[in-house]
């Protein structure tokens, strides 16, 4: 089985929280296959065009704190 289909709306969220970890720990990513509504697929999109003021940047880093890369993303890092 490799296609799995979650919302927030299964188990208030906690159904994608399990699913994730599963696939973490048991799963090669490469192997799963996800899926999304269009609308969701939009919304990211267009996420990425807005204007934020100085003070709205400054908020949203302000309390960001970089980690080292671990698992996928430190082995794909000069990919």
């Amino acid at each position: 089985m490799n296609f799995f289909d979650t919302a927030i709306a299964y188990q208030s969220g906690t159904s994608e929280k399990y699913l994730g970890r599963a696939l973490r720990d048991y799963a090669k990513r490469e192997d799963v296959v996800g899926a999304t509504k269009i609308h969701h697929i939009e919304g990211a999109v267009n996420a990425v065009d807005i204007d934020l003021t100085d003070d709205e940047i400054f908020y949203l880093e302000e309390a960001y704190v970089p980690h080292s890369l671990v698992g996928v993303m430190a082995e794909n890092r000069n990919n």
